[in-house]
């Protein structure tokens, strides 16, 4: 979606789904079920798969209310 050099950004951000997350073994085929557990709702949180230097994970940042 961002391509972080084009746009002079520390971050680079992608859209993607859990399938293509257990393709490429980011979640394995163990951990859709809890990967599914603890998935909020689409509607009220963004989840964003967070990979840096230190820290690996899957956060739920939720949306502004109107």
């Amino acid at each position: 979606m961002i391509n972080a050099d084009e746009a002079n950004l520390e971050w680079h951000v992608f859209a993607s789904y859990l399938e293509l997350f257990v393709q490429q073994g980011i979640v394995g085929q163990e951990g859709i079920e809890a990967f599914q557990s603890t998935y909020r709702d689409a509607d009220e949180y963004c989840c964003l798969f967070v990979l840096d230097e230190e820290f690996t994970n899957f956060v739920y940042i939720p949306y502004p209310e109107d």
